[in-house]
């Protein structure tokens, strides 16, 4: 939004007023939600509208909690606005109620109901995108909270009646399409663990559910070790850090699946042949050997990632190894053995206290797993990699 005309640097031709600066108390008629604690059920008539109905996204989600008492219900088109901080950036979030007759409106969640000049997917969208007013209105120690006068005094830079239709159509369309398409991921990722689970020989066993068909011989015990080795990590020393240049991966920059992209340190470009042992490649795997016990995903001991395409050329930091199979066999099938059966032998291995451990690389490699010819290792993989792909 350009602050002098007032109006935005992308539009649809037809429009070219300027956009009009109003307080939300002036286009939306405001009121709070009231304690239902003592009515709350698992099950009900009801759907309880809480400050967990809103997600991240902006979406409306299930509470999980009901009433089953004829109390007072949020009218379609609705918006619903979280008054106290469940997440960072969730402050003053809003959604839209699809029905009538379905939700009853928890404390502490407000309910906005749009005067007829006003488009309401356009002024969800618009509120959405004032957080920064409201995080600098929050206050509280723990929690932070806003009040009504905060959100009535909100300004809302409005177009056209016809120019938000137009708006909040286009989003409209946009959050469909959205969410088909997770829709459609959440179908592939139940599609990929059933694959997981069959593409592999169970417990006890030596032949998969489902194969390849011009594959039949039985899959063979063996150790990690007799298929991959190590590289642990190098001690960078902190006085060495630059913002820009080889990117160096600590057990910290490992997420729950992948390697985080915020948070970077880096080395001078010119030192990579010095680290050049270290230096990771696409589809190695990175197994921490230091770390806290589950679940404290963030710096889990024994955790396994595999490096993308994006962090080809990294280094590895101290308290984590570099994981490669050996000549024979395939790297990327490699990283499918590491899961449910993995974590379960990880267990056995951790030393420590209750909440830090560590493994040792000689127990690691002990892991047992069965491994088929390195043909059908490479078919697997590639399925599987498409998968990942999709």
């Amino acid at each position: 939004m350009k602050e002098d005309k007032k109006v935005p640097q992308l539009r649809f031709p037809e429009f070219t007023d300027a956009w009009k600066q109003r307080k939300l108390g002036e286009i939306i008629d405001y009121s709070n939600g009231i304690g239902h604690e003592n009515y709350v059920l698992p099950q009900g008539k009801y759907e309880l509208v809480t400050l967990k109905s809103i997600n991240s996204s902006g979406k409306l989600v299930c509470s999980e909690k009901f009433v089953n008492e004829d109390f007072e219900t949020l009218k379609a088109e609705t918006l619903i606005m979280m008054l106290s901080e469940q997440a960072k950036g969730m402050l003053g979030m809003t959604t839209i109620i699809p029905c009538d007759n379905k939700y009853v409106l928890n404390q502490r969640v407000a309910a906005l109901k749009a005067h007829n000049d006003v488009e309401v997917h356009f002024l969800t969208n618009a509120i959405n995108n004032k957080q920064n007013y409201f995080e600098q209105m929050g206050a509280g120690t723990k929690v932070q909270n806003i009040t009504r006068g905060h959100v009535e005094e909100c300004v809302i830079e409005l177009p056209s009646l016809e120019e938000q239709k137009k708006i909040g159509s286009l989003f409209s369309k946009l959050e469909v399409t959205i969410t088909l398409q997770q829709r459609k991921l959440n179908s592939l990722q139940k599609l990929k663990k059933g694959l997981l689970q069959k593409m592999f020989p169970k417990n006890g066993e030596n032949i998969p559910e489902i194969r390849f068909p011009e594959f039949s011989d039985a899959w063979k015990q063996c150790k990690l070790g007799e298929v991959a080795e190590y590289k642990k990590g190098f001690a960078f020393k902190s006085e060495d850090y630059i913002d820009n240049g080889i990117k160096i991966i600590r057990v910290s920059d490992l997420g729950k699946d992948t390697i985080k992209e915020t948070g970077e340190v880096c080395i001078l470009p010119e030192k990579s042949k010095q680290y050049e042992p270290w230096i990771l490649r696409e589809n190695d795997l990175i197994v921490t050997t230091v770390g806290s016990k589950p679940p404290v995903w963030d710096s889990l001991v024994g955790k396994a990632i595999y490096v993308s395409q994006m962090f080809d050329g990294s280094l590895l930091n101290q308290n984590a190894i570099r994981v490669r199979v050996k000549t024979g066999n395939n790297q990327v099938f490699l990283r499918y053995i590491f899961t449910k059966d993995y974590v379960d032998y990880i267990q056995t291995i951790i030393r420590g206290n209750a909440n830090q451990g560590s493994i040792t690389v000689e127990d690691l490699f002990k892991y047992n797993f069965r491994i088929c010819s390195l043909k059908e290792q490479e078919k697997i993989a590639d399925c599987l990699s498409k998968m990942d792909e999709l």
